[in-house]
C-alpha cells in the first residue's frame, strides 16, 4: 500500500491530536447528565473511530497492482479444398468405411472445438483465437466453424500454398499471430514453394496432413506432345506420356479421337512400375481441312483407381495448307538472311525466294544479287507470297510504290511482314522513316542506337503463351530453352513501342523489348530489334526436349518456322479482328481476348462498343464487356469454367469476326493422387511448426503445442483506497450512531 497526501506528516499528526484531545476533554467534561463510564468511552470511541478514518481519507492511500495487457493472439486456420480433397481414400477408424478428404475435414472440425479449447486453455500469455479461412485457385474466403464447414467442398483445380499462406499474413499484418494451421494433402501445384520467404513471416505453421500417404493404384495421361501448327495432307507424329502405378504388366486401350471421331487405339501393356512408371504412346494424324483442330487421348476407368479425372486429355492444334511462299529480301549476304534462307529451303513446306537488292550492277542471274526492280511493284505480285521478310534495308533501297504496297499488303489484304532487322535498317536511313512506319511496332524519328554486347532473352507473361515462341511443350521446359539458347549478338535501343504494340520477348536484364509483335490493318508484324538468332542454330543436343525430337530440326528452325506458320495465318477483309494469345486453355484459366477495329479506310476506331459474344459447347451463351486499351484495341477477359469448344464472335459496324478456342479439364489437382507427407512436413518443421496426421491429434493438443508469440506484458494499476462509497457509508454510520447515543443519553 501506498499513500499520496500532499499535507506535511506533523500536521496531520496535530490535527489527530487535537481532534483526539478535543474529543475526549469534551466528554470527560461533562457533568449533567451524568453518564456512567462505559457510555463514555463508547461514544469517545465512536467519535475518535470516525476521525481517525477521514484523517485515513486525507493521506488518500492506493494500492499498486500488476494487471495482464497481452492483446488476443489470432491462430489462422487453412483448409485446402481443391479437387483433390474430394478423393476417397481415407479409411474411417474401426470400419472399413472410406470417407472423402473433405469429410475427414469436416469430422474432426466437429469433434475438436478449436475456438472453446484455445480459450479454455488461457494463461498469463493471453488468449488464443482461431480465424477459419477455405482456400482454392487464387480464392480464399473466411468461414464461420459452427455453420461453415457444411459449405466446404471440393472446388478449383489449382492448389497454390504460397500464395494463401501470404495472403491471410497480409490481412493480419500489425496483429499477433499464435500460428497457421493448414489442413490439407499436400498437393501444392502452382510453381515452386519459396520456403525462404515463408520463414520471413516469422510464423510457425502447423501442418494436419488428410488423406492416405501411399501412393494409390492409378493411371493417368500425363501430357501430349505434337507439333502446334501441322498441315493440311500431312502426317504429323503425336506422342502421349501415360502414367500409372498398381498396374503392372496389364494390358488395357488407348485410343486418340478427333471430336467424336475415333481415329487410332492401340493395345499397350503397362510396364514394371519397379523399373519405369512412364510409357510413350505414338500416333499420327493427318488433317483433311485447314482450321483448328481438338484431339483426345483416352483411357478407359481400371477398377481399383484411385480417380478417372485424369484418364483423358485433350489437345488443340491448327491445321494449315501445306506450302507457303516467302519473299526474303535483304540489303547483302549478311548470316542472317543466309540462316534464315537455308532453314526455309530445307523444309518441305516452304518455298523461298531470296532477294539481295543493290542500286546498282553487277547483277549476278546466278545470285540472289537483285536490282531494286526485281521487288514487286505492283500488289497482285506480291500477294503471291504469304508472308515478307525485310532485312537489313534502307529507305532508298525500294521505291516508294514498292513501300506503298508493302503497307497495303499488311494492312488491307491482312498479309505479315517480319523486319529482321539491321543497323542500316534501324538507323536514321533506315525504313523507320519511310512509309513503312505505319506498319512497324515502334516510333524512333531519330533512328535507333545499337549496342554491340550480346543479350539473353526473356519470355514476357504473353510471350510465354504465344504459340510461335513455344519451343517445347513443357511449361518450364520452354523457360529453360530459352534462358540456355546463345545470346543475340547485339541488340537496340532508343525507340518508342506503339500503344498496341505487343512484346514477346525482352532484353533478360534491361527490360528493352526485343521481339514485339504489332497488329497493324487486317495484317501483323514482327520486328526482331537485335542481330544474331542464326546462332541459335549451334544449341547443344542436351538443350533439345522431347518436343523436339518429335518435331526434329534446331531452335532456331523450330521457332522461325512456327512464327511464320503463325503470322501466315490470314483473317477476312472485316475491319475488326479478334485474338487470343492461345486455342488450348484449362478449365479455371483466365482467357484474355483482343479486338482491333478498322474503318473502310483501315483507320484505327477509338470509343467504339464492341460486342463481344462468347458461346461454349453447352449453347449458354454471354456477352463481355470491353476497355480500350490502344488506339483501335480493345481487350477483355473472362474465366473458362466449362470444358468443351468455345466460339468467341466480335463484331462493331455490322463487322464481325469469330475464333475458336479449346477449354479442357483442368487435372493438375490429381497428378499426386496422394497425402504428400514429405511436403506437409518440410513446410512444419522449416516455419517452426509441427506436422501431424489429422486423425493421430486432438485441439487439446494443439492447444498444447501452441503458445501465444509474446511474453506476458504487465501494466501498473493504481487502485485508490479511499474513494469508496463504503467507507463514507461507515463514516456516516459512526457519526449517526454516536449521535442517537448521545440523544438517548438526553445530550441533544
Amino acid at each position: 500500500m501506498q499513500f499520496k497526501f500532499y499535507w506535511p506528516l506533523w500536521l496531520l499528526i496535530i490535527l489527530l491530536l487535537f481532534s483526539a484531545g478535543g474529543t475526549i476533554g469534551a466528554y470527560l467534561a461533562l457533568s449533567t447528565p451524568r453518564l456512567s463510564r462505559i457510555t463514555k468511552v463508547g461514544l469517545i470511541g465512536l467519535r475518535l473511530l470516525a476521525i481517525l478514518i477521514l484523517i485515513f481519507c486525507l493521506t488518500q492511500p492506493i494500492r499498486i497492482g500488476q494487471e495482464n495487457i497481452n492483446p488476443v493472439s489470432n491462430l489462422l486456420v487453412l483448409i485446402d479444398t481443391t479437387s483433390s480433397m474430394g478423393l476417397v481414400d481415407v479409411q474411417e477408424k474401426n470400419t472399413n468405411r472410406l470417407r472423402s478428404r473433405l469429410e475427414v475435414v469436416r469430422k474432426w472440425l466437429f469433434e475438436n472445438d478449436l475456438g472453446r479449447t484455445f480459450s479454455a486453455k488461457s494463461d498469463l500469455y493471453g488468449r488464443i483465437e482461431p480465424q477459419f479461412y477455405q482456400f482454392w485457385d487464387d480464392q480464399i474466403t473466411k468461414i464461420v466453424p459452427d455453420s461453415g464447414t457444411n459449405s466446404l467442398l471440393p472446388k478449383g483445380y489449382e492448389t497454390d500454398f504460397q500464395a494463401s499462406i501470404n495472403q491471410v499474413a497480409l490481412e493480419w499484418r500489425g496483429q499477433p499471430l499464435a500460428g497457421i494451421i493448414l489442413i490439407s494433402d499436400g498437393g501444392h501445384n502452382v510453381g515452386a514453394i519459396d520456403f525462404e520467404e515463408i520463414r520471413q513471416l516469422q510464423t510457425p505453421i502447423y501442418t494436419l496432413g488428410v488423406g492416405n500417404e501411399n501412393q494409390p493404384s492409378d493411371v493417368q495421361i500425363k501430357k501430349i506432345e505434337v507439333s502446334p501448327i501441322v498441315y493440311v495432307g500431312q502426317k504429323a507424329p503425336l506422342r502421349a506420356t501415360v502414367y500409372q502405378r498398381g498396374f503392372s504388366r496389364q494390358k488395357t486401350e488407348i485410343s486418340l479421337r478427333n471430336e467424336s471421331n475415333s481415329i487410332s487405339s492401340k493395345t499397350i501393356t503397362f510396364a514394371d512400375e519397379t523399373t519405369i512408371l512412364d510409357q510413350t504412346i505414338d500416333f499420327e494424324i493427318e488433317p483433311k481441312a485447314e482450321g483448328s483442330l481438338t484431339y483426345t487421348i483416352q483411357l478407359p476407368v481400371l477398377e481399383g483407381e484411385a480417380t478417372a479425372e485424369n484418364n483423358q486429355k485433350s489437345v488443340t492444334i491448327r491445321a494449315v495448307k501445306s506450302k507457303l511462299m516467302v519473299l526474303l529480301v535483304d540489303g547483302y549476304p549478311r548470316w542472317e538472311y543466309t540462316f534464315l534462307k537455308r532453314t526455309l529451303k530445307k523444309n518441305a513446306d516452304t518455298e523461298v525466294e531470296g532477294m539481295i537488292l543493290k542500286t546498282s550492277p553487277p547483277f549476278s542471274t546466278k545470285s540472289d544479287v537483285k536490282s531494286i526492280e526485281a521487288f514487286p511493284t505492283k500488289i497482285a505480285d506480291l500477294l503471291k507470297y504469304d508472308i515478307v521478310v525485310l532485312g537489313d534495308l534502307s529507305s532508298s533501297q525500294l521505291s516508294i510504290d514498292q513501300k506503298r504496297i508493302l503497307v497495303d499488303y499488311v494492312q488491307q489484304f491482312g498479309r505479315s511482314v517480319v523486319f529482321l532487322s539491321g543497323a542500316v535498317s534501324l538507323g536514321n536511313k533506315g525504313l523507320l522513316n519511310s512509309e513503312l512506319a505505319d506498319i512497324l511496332p515502334i516510333l524512333a524519328p531519330k533512328g535507333c542506337l545499337f549496342s554491340e554486347t550480346e543479350v539473353d532473352l526473356k519470355l514476357t507473361p504473353l510471350g510465354q503463351q504465344h504459340s510461335p515462341m513455344q519451343l517445347s511443350l513443357d511449361f518450364d521446359q520452354n523457360q529453360k530453352i530459352w534462358h540456355n539458347l546463345p545470346a543475340l549478338s547485339g541488340w537496340f535501343r532508343n525507340f518508342k513501342l506503339k500503344s498496341s504494340a505487343i512484346v514477346l520477348a525482352e532484353h533478360e536484364s534491361e527490360s528493352i523489348p526485343i521481339l514485339t509483335y504489332f497488329q497493324s490493318g487486317l495484317g501483323k508484324s514482327l520486328l526482331l530489334s537485335a542481330e544474331g538468332s542464326w546462332r541459335w542454330t549451334f544449341e547443344s543436343p542436351l538443350q533439345k526436349s522431347m518436343a523436339d525430337q518429335i518435331s526434329s530440326g534446331s531452335h532456331y528452325s523450330r521457332f522461325w518456322l512456327q512464327t511464320i506458320r503463325w503470322l501466315s495465318a490470314r483473317v477476312s477483309n472485316n475491319p475488326i479482328h479478334v485474338t487470343s494469345a492461345r486455342i488450348n486453355y484449362q478449365i479455371g484459366e483466365t482467357i484474355e481476348l483482343i479486338v482491333y477495329a478498322y474503318d473502310a479506310n483501315f483507320m484505327p476506331m477509338t470509343q467504339k462498343e464492341i460486342k463481344l459474344n462468347v458461346i461454349p459447347s453447352d449453347n449458354l451463351s454471354f456477352q463481355l464487356s470491353t476497355d480500350e486499351v490502344g488506339t483501335g484495341v480493345y481487350r477483355s477477359t473472362f474465366t473458362a469454367n466449362t470444358t468443351g469448344r468455345y466460339i468467341i464472335q466480335a463484331s462493331v459496324s455490322n463487322s464481325e469476326d469469330e475464333i475458336e478456342i479449346q477449354v479442357d479439364s483442368n487435372t493438375s489437382e490429381f497428378d499426386k493422387p496422394y497425402l504428400d507427407k514429405e511436403l506437409m512436413s518440410t513446410l512444419a518443421s522449416g516455419t517452426g511448426g509441427i506436422y501431424h496426421q489429422i486423425d493421430n491429434v486432438s485441439a487439446e493438443e494443439l492447444a498444447d503445442l501452441i503458445s501465444a508469440p509474446s511474453k506476458p506484458v504487465y501494466q501498473t494499476v493504481e487502485h485508490q483506497l479511499w474513494d469508496h462509497p463504503l467507507i463514507f457509508l461507515f463514516v456516516l454510520t459512526l457519526l449517526g450512531g454516536e449521535w442517537l447515543w448521545r440523544k438517548r443519553c438526553g445530550l441533544i
